[in-house]
């Protein structure tokens, strides 16, 4: 899939006399495109000594194939012949890369609100930044500048229904996948070495409760009412615990007020 985006675009450099290419920014395209296809394993690469799992596979494919689709569509002259195709692209390719950035999401530890909001927040930024991608590299110096401000709102508006669609399948099919560790932020699940692992990088003084056990009641608590915290070890506390404590000669022990 990636030979074949580069491929489609070093023809449209090397060709761009043909009437498809016309128009089209065809040169910033090549410079920019071929970035989807690199930046998961150049990212991955530079981490892998600090990552744990498979490589993402779903999350690179993903995210290089909104730009193909594109590129194709222009080497088979589809947004000329097929009145269409323009919105189907910005619905069908916002869809596409925000499910790639879903996949990022469920790696991390997110709740399902925050990946929603994260996910549909993602597509519509990158909408409108490629409304103004395409109005500087040539719609402003095209015909098509008399019909832009109603084709660049519906194009928003495709881009960003594509983005709610995709943001939707990611926080109810995919998320079926996540493994304990991720969908509760390592507090919940089975005790693992990993889990244990993790947990002690979060609190240094954190011992496991036995097999199988869950993380509940007083073990949510902070391990320490020292002033200097304003968060407890594994959420936010309200109110937080600095506020709630006396200054004393040795803030690492409580001190409450007298009642």
């Amino acid at each position: 899939m990636k030979a074949a985006l580069v491929g489609l675009l070093l023809f449209a450099v090397a060709r761009p006399d043909l009437p498809q290419f016309h128009g089209k920014a065809m040169v910033a395209r090549a410079l920019t495109y071929p970035l989807a296809a690199v930046i998961v394993p150049v990212v991955w690469w530079f981490r892998r000594g600090r990552t744990r799992g498979s490589y993402p596979y779903a999350l690179d494919a993903l995210l290089a194939l909104p730009f193909l689709i594109d590129v194709a569509g222009n080497a088979a002259n589809l947004y000329d012949r097929i009145d269409w195709w323009d919105d189907a692209n910005h619905f069908v390719n916002w869809a596409i890369l925000v499910a790639a950035f879903g996949q990022l999401l469920v790696r991390l530890p997110v709740g399902r609100l925050n990946a929603f909001g994260l996910a549909v927040g993602f597509g519509g930024v990158t909408a409108v930044l490629w409304e103004f991608a395409e109005y500087f590299t040539f719609i402003r110096n095209s015909p098509e500048l008399r019909t832009a401000c109603a084709d660049t709102l519906g194009d928003l508006a495709l881009g960003l229904s594509g983005s709610v669609l995709a943001a939707g399948l990611t926080v109810t099919l995919l998320w079926r996948d996540r493994e304990p560790e991720q969908s509760h932020g390592i507090v919940t699940g089975r005790d693992t070495p990993a889990r244990r692992s993790a947990l002690r990088s979060i609190s240094p003084g954190w011992e496991g409760v036995g097999d199988g056990s869950r993380l509940c009641g007083w073990e949510r608590q902070a391990f320490s009412f020292s002033r200097r915290r304003s968060f407890t070890t594994f959420g936010f506390a309200l109110p937080p615990v600095s506020f709630i404590t006396c200054p004393t000669k040795n803030p690492s022990r409580p001190s409450l007020p007298p009642r």
